[in-house]
């Protein structure tokens, strides 16, 4: 056993089986959701200060949790589904309606995932996930779905999951990511060093590639979120450095050290009238516009319209909460590079003055669009 799995099995994951563990989740959900993120969530019990899902009795739904139903301090739910017993509303979401061959095998979804704020990035994510593999893959379940905010994909991505050919997923909060895990693909999880890797290799030994032969065939493993270094480098260069007005986001920094930027982001395809982030919502992700023009709403008044170059989501990258201060919405088809909030700690270790430099840009944005609106309301 290595020191990883030895750290991971310390964290102790339980399903839940009583009321009071069903009920102690439903309000963790509620306080992170509802109270710390500020999500819209359909079906949300005010009153109990809870969120349950009304098909949670399911018997192919399992409630996982770290914690104690008094003190839940991280949940993750999975469905599994036999053959061809995947519901529409899930096989719409992930566009897997006309995926014959891949509706053929056992599948899983992993939702719900999330961790006490103070937390976050220790183990409980990771042991979550190890215990949401080890009961689905007992079921016999090859491909597992997920979804998640585009800061977030980052972290999915290191559990082994993968962007394919899908369209982006609308809700009230904004896009959301699909991705999928193939949970014999050991080479994959082996290269991502995922913690699920001795889990799939001591159940499927060196793995097959047959599984993501069928999702390679069936969905493609690229699509409207390009994660790839190399591609997202390629398509800031098309579309923003070759052309003589260079971003204002870019000022004083020269190619490679853009480039340092860019790779620690990746890029997603927005669909005409799709939402990128909403009002009050905490998210802490910076976009910048590489092709396509969007509407800036606050209090559904209409405050900016942005294009190619143009920075969005500043002021919720920059305070502590994370909370927008607007909403964002395509008018046209576009393309956003998408920069999480943790690349500046990341520059700080790495490449300081390129740190600086683009804390002074996206600082000189801010007072510029602060000063056009002061001047905007006299």
């Amino acid at each position: 056993m290595s020191l990883v799995d030895w750290l991971l099995e310390l964290e102790t994951v339980r399903a839940a089986t009583t009321a009071a563990e069903r009920e102690g989740i439903w309000r963790f959900r509620y306080d992170v959701y509802v109270r710390e993120l500020g999500k819209t969530v359909p079906g949300a019990d005010h009153a109990r200060g809870w969120i349950r899902d009304p098909d949670e009795d399911d018997p192919s739904v399992t409630l996982l949790y770290t914690g104690s139903p008094a003190d839940v301090t991280g949940t993750l739910r999975v469905d599994r589904w036999p053959t061809g017993a995947v519901p529409e509303p899930a096989a719409r979401k992930y566009g897997i309606t006309e995926a014959r061959a891949l509706l053929a095998l056992p599948m899983a979804e992993a939702s719900r995932l999330m961790v006490r704020r103070q937390l976050r990035g220790k183990l409980i994510m990771p042991a979550l996930a190890r215990a949401a593999f080890e009961l689905a893959t007992k079921d016999g379940v090859r491909v597992s779905f997920a979804y998640c905010a585009p800061g977030l994909v980052a972290g999915y991505r290191r559990l082994g999951y993968r962007p394919y050919g899908a369209e982006l997923i609308a809700t009230a909060d904004g896009l959301r990511c699909p991705l999928v895990l193939v949970v014999d693909d050991v080479p994959h999880l082996r290269a991502m060093a995922s913690p699920l890797t001795s889990l799939a290799r001591a159940r499927f030994g060196a793995g097959t590639a047959e599984t993501t032969a069928v999702v390679e065939a069936e969905l493609g493993l690229s699509g409207a979120l390009e994660v790839d270094e190399g591609e997202v480098w390629a398509g800031v260069q098309a579309a923003l450095l070759a052309h003589p007005l260079r971003p204002q986001v870019f000022d004083d920094l020269d190619d490679a050290q853009v480039r340092t930027i860019t790779g620690a982001g990746f890029v997603i395809e927005v669909a005409p009238g799709g939402t990128v982030t909403r009002e009050d919502l905490n998210e802490r992700e910076l976009f910048v516009i590489l092709d396509g023009e969007f509407t800036v709403t606050r209090e559904e008044r209409v405050v900016a319209q942005l294009r190619k170059g143009d920075v969005v989501g500043e002021v919720g990258f920059f305070i502590a909460s994370g909370r927008r201060s607007a909403t964002i919405t395509a008018r046209t088809r576009g393309r956003l590079l998408v920069l999480r909030r943790r690349v500046l700690d990341e520059l700080r270790t790495r490449a300081p003055e390129v740190e600086r430099q683009l804390l002074l840009n996206l600082a000189r944005i801010t007072a510029t669009r602060l000063s056009n609106m002061v001047v905007g309301s006299q």
